[in-house]
């Protein structure tokens, strides 16, 4: 009993320190590249304190590692922010897709590791902002595709940084519903961006220190919005942990007492035949 209660207890710990770990079905598809080599990952979830991907597991195809794959695909996952270190594990990522997953922050530095990257598509997510500095570094990348996210903020210098772009799709957001598929139609995104994407009493976009501080008070909000639906996923954990503290309890308690009564009615026996004799 003892030894199940503390397989329980690591358990327990285990889940509320653990560090992101891909479960891939690795398979081939065809993209824009040509055939791909693709994560397709299974029941992954995060939060802003625990995004770290440390590893990727799953069953490659024959002469194939994580270093073959080209493109990671995610879809109707639990990401309120992108994983992180993905380019550690995936190398030679060119392609992700990270669909209808609950993603909604964009922060700056998500995508660092991922030279080689070329498409990135977060469709379908409830992502309200996109800030000037998010592509910065990232110049390899030629498509992107916010179709259907609940774009309310783009900074007009937001795909500065993205020299060969050559299609951009930014359909069905709230304030831009537009597709770039050719070179003037990308150049006419900056003055889009600017003419109904820009909040000019938002301080999200202007420098300066009370820019700045009204960033950190943004994303002190949305960590502890985000953190709510971990905490709810994971109370039955809780209560089930508190139980099984009450049981080994119990049984201490019990252990005790019956000891004790045991003890007692050897001497109350002892007793009795002493005096008979």
């Amino acid at each position: 009993m003892m030894r199940f209660l503390n397989y329980v207890l690591i358990s327990f710990l285990l889940k509320y320190n653990y560090a992101a770990i891909l479960v891939c079905e690795y398979k081939r598809e065809l993209s824009d590249y040509g055939s791909a080599y693709t994560c397709d990952a299974q029941n992954f979830q995060d939060s802003f304190e625990n995004r770290n991907v440390t590893s990727a597991q799953g069953n490659h195809e024959a002469d194939n590692s994580d270093e073959f794959v080209t493109k990671l695909f995610m879809k109707k996952q639990f990401c309120p922010y992108l994983p992180l270190n993905t380019g550690s594990i995936f190398p030679n990522l060119e392609i992700f897709y990270i669909m209808n997953s609950n993603v909604k922050h964009l922060l700056k530095g998500d995508l660092d590791g991922l030279n080689k990257l070329r498409t990135f598509d977060v469709s379908h997510n409830p992502i309200e902002v996109l800030q000037a500095d998010f592509f910065k570094g990232h110049d390899t990348i030629e498509i992107i595709s916010f179709y259907d996210c609940h774009l309310k903020l783009i900074d007009h210098n937001a795909l500065n940084s993205l020299p060969k772009l050559r299609k951009a799709y930014f359909n069905y957001n709230v304030c831009i519903d537009y597709q770039a598929d050719d070179e003037d139609m990308i150049e006419s995104l900056a003055e889009r961006f600017s003419y109904n994407c820009e909040d000019n009493d938002h301080q999200i976009f202007h420098s300066g220190k009370n820019d700045k501080s009204h960033l950190k008070e943004d994303k002190k909000a949305v960590h502890v919005e985000d953190k709510l639906p971990f905490v709810k996923s994971n109370a039955y954990w809780i209560l089930f942990f508190l139980l099984l503290i009450i049981i080994l309890l119990s049984l201490i308690l019990l252990k005790t007492v019956t000891t004790k009564f045991g003890s007692n009615w050897i001497e109350f026996k002892n007793h009795l035949i002493s005096g008979q004799s």
